[in-house]
């Protein structure tokens, strides 16, 4: 083979290295877009307004939201006499929140194995909670309130808090724990527990 040849072998050799390495990156970068989309669905939730007035707070400010909006980890959501919304995340889990009631969202991250972590903190007001059963062990779904920390898996229950922080907890499926002061509390279907300001409960 003469000079010439080798030459042009060698130049179509790194050519199609070169390709090669370039469809390489070009598919580790739609990869990288494939996972980022999934943290991101996985890190947002929609806010559907079903009456309105409902506001969504990101940062410092308050928002008037006429029809839908994403909710993110640390947003707060609230509605006046007439308002009323839905809160769905990814996986199916749902919270309505009803008139007069004020929510935040203070975490909703994914966890390893396609669970999720989500914990609510309720202010105010009265919250019905349609959490999705996550075949996850590490898949949790918290609600706060001033007297009461509750977790659950695949349940519904409503909880309603009162302006001096009593918190009245009663569920329809599955099973809560209520974790008040230094004592637990598992609150079985159709029934439900009182909790009041100073922790005692009934």
């Amino acid at each position: 083979m003469n000079k010439f040849s080798w030459s042009y072998l060698l130049r179509r050799s790194l050519i199609a290295l070169l390709l090669i390495t370039a469809l390489a990156a070009c598919g580790g970068d739609d990869k990288k877009d494939e996972d980022s989309g999934k943290n991101t669905a996985a890190s947002e939730a929609t806010l559907s307004v079903d009456q309105a007035q409902v506001e969504l707070r990101q940062g410092e400010t308050w928002t008037p939201v006429s029809e839908a909006a994403q909710v993110r980890a640390s947003d707060a959501v609230r509605t006046d006499a007439n308002g009323q919304a839905v809160i769905t995340f990814y996986t199916g889990t749902q919270v309505e929140i009803l008139p007069n009631s004020e929510i935040v969202v203070e975490a909703f991250e994914p966890v390893e194995g396609g669970g999720t972590t989500i914990t609510l903190n309720q202010l105010t007001g009265e919250t019905l909670h349609r959490v999705e059963l996550v075949a996850n062990s590490g898949s949790q779904y918290e609600v706060n309130t001033p007297v009461a920390h509750l977790t659950v898996r695949g349940t519904e229950f409503t909880v309603a808090v009162a302006d001096d922080g009593a918190t009245r907890v009663e569920v329809t499926v599955g099973v809560v724990q209520a974790e008040i002061g230094e004592q637990t509390v598992e609150v079985q279907p159709g029934e439900a527990i009182d909790v009041a300001p100073d922790e005692t409960t009934t």
